[in-house]
């Protein structure tokens, strides 16, 4: 119930940024794979969904509910619906872009988000620092590009999706398995917990430090 409710909302939140005037044409934006219920299909049909990442690009604009970027020959806005989170970004700031598609010819617009860029040296993944339990017996989680990490800050959001995504292309999640946990435990000690039976909220997202992370536990049942 707490999906589909957010989701009415966020839709209509985001249709309303999409249409708005930022010097580009009016986009119609896709619906597809959005969350319509909280069942197994549904959290299956949008932990499916393809995602793209752009990184090292512009901010060239700064709405209530989204940040504009240019890239390549195309405007791109990524939708967010966290106001608190947004006011760390201004014109110019270099970021990195995460999110679902909705386009049209003259405009990309994203349900995303977005971080400041910051690329480490060397390119890691997040099956280092995670403890994978399946009805209680451990799982080993091997490298995978989907969980590949570049830059040094890293969404909530992000890290949620890819962790999902890859739990459900490699260890059936929403078919075989359709509740748990997904836990980020902090070197401070701060502790980041994810209910697997249902979507992350747009008010929990957040971003982190990689290298502060001192572990990520998962359970699924």
């Amino acid at each position: 119930m707490k999906a589909k409710l957010w989701f009415l909302l966020t839709t209509l939140a985001f249709l309303i940024a999409v249409m708005g005037s930022i010097g580009i044409a009016e986009v119609e934006a896709k619906t597809t794979g959005l969350i319509t219920e909280n069942s197994n299909d549904s959290l299956k049909e949008h932990y499916a969904q393809k995602f793209e990442v752009y990184t090292n690009k512009e901010v060239t604009g700064v709405g209530e509910n989204y940040i504009d970027a240019k890239v390549d020959t195309y405007n791109v806005r990524t939708v967010l619906y966290n106001t608190d989170y947004l006011k760390q970004f201004k014109n110019k700031d270099k970021v990195n872009i995460w999110g679902t598609l909705y386009e049209n010819q003259q405009s990309k617009v994203y349900r995303g988000t977005v971080v400041k860029y910051d690329p480490i040296s060397k390119v890691t993944n997040l099956s280092y620092r995670m403890n994978l339990f399946v009805n209680g017996h451990q799982t080993k989680v091997n490298p995978d590009s989907l969980l590949e990490v570049k830059n040094k800050q890293i969404s909530l959001k992000e890290t949620d999706f890819r962790i999902r995504k890859y739990l459900l292309e490699k260890e059936h999640l929403y078919s075989n398995y359709d509740s748990g946990e997904l836990i980020i435990e902090m070197k401070n000690g701060t502790r980041h917990k994810i209910d697997l039976g249902d979507i992350l909220s747009d008010s929990q997202e957040k971003t982190f430090d990689f290298d502060n992370i001192s572990h990520i536990d998962i359970y699924m049942k």
